[in-house]
């Protein structure tokens, strides 16, 4: 989103990992996720599941979103299981323990079924107090289709742990 003309991110509440942004000059708490409004100020959403971010800009994101959306929509979409096989995996090793590894794994489709497992996990420390938080994520998905038809499950579980927020200020009490 750091790229996109008109739009850049507001505050995350001391790294909540909320997703508040401000499109052309105005505020929005929610967007879409697979087309269904998703309210970024109620859960901690992981990006290791997002296949791709589409973008709406200026009034007639309100078509799509409502209330609140004046100065366009985002939409996150999900990744899907797809027709072939294939697996990988990535770990990264930081300074102060921070240490994300993900990883994402398709069958290939028998008999029209397809499932695809991706996953996250993030272990991060800091030099700051209570700063620190640990993540993990996991999205199973499995779809299934014939000649007519074609059905879909998507799921998502996030789960974040902080050992408090984090606002950049140190307490002068």
């Amino acid at each position: 989103m750091k790229n996109v003309s008109g739009i850049h991110a507001e505050s995350n509440y001391g790294g909540n990992a909320a997703t508040f942004f401000n499109i052309r000059g105005f505020s929005t708490s929610n967007g879409l996720r697979d087309g269904f409004r998703n309210y970024g100020y109620i859960a901690y959403r992981d990006t290791q599941n997002i296949e791709q971010v589409e973008v709406l800009k200026g009034p007639a994101g309100a078509l799509y979103g409502g209330l609140g959306s004046l100065g366009g929509q985002i939409n996150t979409v999900s990744k899907h299981p797809m027709s072939e096989y294939f697996g990988e995996a990535s770990l990264l090793v930081g300074q102060f323990g921070q240490g994300p590894a993900t990883f994402d794994v398709n069958t290939d489709e028998k008999n029209g079924f397809a499932m695809r497992l991706n996953g996250a996990f993030e272990q991060n420390d800091t030099f700051r107090h209570n700063g620190a938080y640990d993540s993990y994520s996991i999205a199973p998905a499995i779809s299934w289709h014939n000649e007519d038809s074609k059905l879909t499950l998507l799921t998502e579980f996030n789960h974040q742990n902080r050992d408090g927020f984090d606002f950049g200020v140190r307490n002068l009490t």
